[in-house]
C-alpha cells in the first residue's frame, strides 16, 4: 500500500503549480480527483466480481500496469481534457488494488480482521508521511509532470515484485478455522462449518435489506467529506490561511503520522465494537471539520491536522468491516467492491462540490459547514445498522463453548 498510495497522495501537491501554469479555477483543477474517483467507482464495482472470479493476483498485476502508465501520462498533459483523462486512467486502477487487497486480508482474518486491515493500510499512511518531503523539492526541481512520472518507478521496481513474491490468496481450512474460533482446526466441528455456510444470504437478498442501503448512504456521505478535506487540504492551508506551502506539507505529513496509529487503533476498536466504533469515527470526522474554523496559526493548524489524520485512518478500513460483520464472507469480494464503489462516488463528488462552493463564496466556510452536517447525518444512519453475522458467530462460539464444559463443572 505504500507504493500504491502514491498517486492519490501526490495529487494535492500539483494543484498549485497547475493553477499557476494554466490559470484554472479550483473547481477545475480539483476536478481531476472527481474524474479519478468516478472512474474508481465503476472500477471498484467491477473489481469485486473480478476478484471472486479471477483472483486477487490477476487484478493486482493488471492494476499495477495501468497505474504506472497513468502516472507517466502526465508527461503529455497540455489542456484540461488530457488532465482529466489521466485522472480517469489512475482511477480505474488505484481503487481496484485496494478492493483486491482488502478482500485478500478479509479472507484470512475474522477475529482480528480490523487490526489486520489497519496494518495493511499503514502503507498509505507511510506514503502520506513521505510524499510531502519528496514531492515538494521534486516538483520545484523537475516540474509536476516529471515528478509524477518519476514516482511511477516505485510500482515497477518495488510494489509489483514484492506482491508477487509474498502474497498467497487463500488460507487453508486449518488456518481459517483457527482464526475464526481461536482454537485448533480439529475442534471446529462439521456442524459448525455447515451452520456458517447456511447462515449466508444470497447477494440479491443482501441488496434488498434496508440495512444495506443505510450503509451505502453513510459510506457515500462520509467519503464525500473525507476526500473533500484531502484534496483541498494543501490549498486551504497554503493559499487561504496564508501559512505557506512548506508548512502545509508538514501538516499534510502530520495527518498521516496520526493515521499510522489511528489505523491500528481503529482496527483494534472495530474488532471489539464493530459498527458502534465506526459511528464514533464518523463523529470524530465531524470534529475535525469543526476544528478547521478556528485556525489562526501553526498550533491550531496542527491540532486540526492531527484530529483529521486520526479520523481519516479510521475511515479507510471500515468498508471491509461493514461487509463481513454485517453480511458474512460468502459475497465478501462483491460487497467490498460495491462499498468501495460507493465510497469512490463520494470521493468523486466531494472535491468538485467543495471547489464550486469555494468559487461561489470565496471562502471554505460554507463548504465546511455543509461537510460537518454530513458527518452528523452519517453517524445517525448507523443507529439502525447491526453486525448480524458477527453477532451470530459470537453466539455460536458461546454455545459451542458451553457444550464442551463437563457436566460436573457447571
Amino acid at each position: 500500500m505504500l507504493i500504491f498510495g502514491v498517486p492519490t497522495m501526490l495529487l494535492p501537491f500539483i494543484y498549485g503549480p497547475v493553477i499557476d501554469e494554466f490559470g484554472w479555477t479550483r473547481a477545475q483543477v480539483t476536478g481531476i480527483a472527481s474524474f479519478k474517483f468516478a472512474a474508481a467507482a465503476f472500477s471498484a464495482f467491477a473489481t469485486g466480481f473480478l476478484v471472486d472470479r479471477l483472483g486477487v493476483r490477476f487484478v493486482v498485476v493488471a492494476c499495477c500496469f495501468i497505474t504506472g502508465i497513468g502516472m507517466c501520462g502526465f508527461l503529455w498533459v497540455n489542456d484540461l481534457p488530457s488532465f482529466y483523462a489521466v485522472g480517469i486512467v489512475l482511477g480505474l486502477s488505484s481503487t481496484a488494488i485496494i478492493v483486491a487487497l482488502k478482500t485478500l486480508v478479509s479472507r484470512w482474518f475474522h477475529r482480528n480482521q480490523g487490526l489486520s486491515l489497519g496494518c495493511i493500510m499503514l502503507g498509505s499512511s507511510l506514503a502520506g508521511i513521505l510524499i510531502p518531503f519528496v514531492a515538494v523539492p521534486l516538483i520545484e526541481a523537475r516540474g509536476w509532470r516529471e515528478a509524477f512520472a518519476f514516482m511511477s518507478l516505485g510500482i515497477w521496481g518495488v510494489g509489483l515484485p514484492v506482491f508477487l513474491l509474498a502474497a498467497r490468496e487463500t488460507p487453508t481450512s486449518e488456518e481459517l478455522a483457527c482464526e475464526i474460533e481461536g482454537r485448533p482446526f480439529e475442534e471446529f466441528t462439521p456442524n459448525q462449518t455447515r451452520s456458517h455456510a447456511k447462515a449466508q444470504a444470497s447477494l440479491a437478498s443482501v441488496v434488498a435489506m434496508p440495512m444495506f442501503w443505510l450503509i451505502v448512504c453513510a459510506i457515500f456521505l462520509t467519503s464525500f467529506v473525507d476526500q473533500s478535506l484531502n484534496q483541498h487540504f494543501i490549498l486551504f492551508i497554503d493559499r487561504d490561511l496564508g501559512l505557506g506551502a512548506a508548512l502545509a506539507a508538514r501538516a499534510f505529513s502530520a495527518t498521516f503520522v496520526a493515521g499510522v496509529f489511528a489505523k491500528i487503533g481503529f482496527g483494534w476498536l472495530y474488532d471489539r465494537t464493530s459498527i458502534r466504533g465506526i459511528q464514533g469515527c464518523y463523529l470524530l470526522m465531524g470534529l475535525s471539520v469543526a476544528l478547521a474554523f478556528p485556525i489562526t496559526g501553526a498550533v491550531s493548524m496542527f491540532v486540526f491536522a492531527l484530529v483529521r489524520g486520526v479520523a481519516h485512518g479510521g475511515m479507510l478500513i471500515k468498508k471491509a468491516i461493514f461487509a463481513k460483520h454485517c453480511f458474512g464472507p460468502v459475497h465478501l469480494g462483491k460487497l467490498i467492491g460495491i462499498f468501495t464503489a460507493t465510497a469512490s462516488a463520494g470521493y468523486a463528488a466531494g472535491p468538485w462540490v467543495v471547489g464550486w462552493l469555494y468559487d461561489q463564496s470565496g471562502s471554505y466556510r460554507p463548504a465546511f459547514l455543509f461537510l460537518l452536517s454530513l458527518c452528523l447525518v452519517s453517524a445517525a444512519l448507523l443507529v439502525w445498522v447491526v453486525p448480524t453475522y458477527r453477532n451470530r458467530l459470537t453466539r455460536m462460539a458461546s454455545e459451542e463453548s458451553m457444550t464442551r464444559i463437563p457436566d460436573g463443572s457447571r
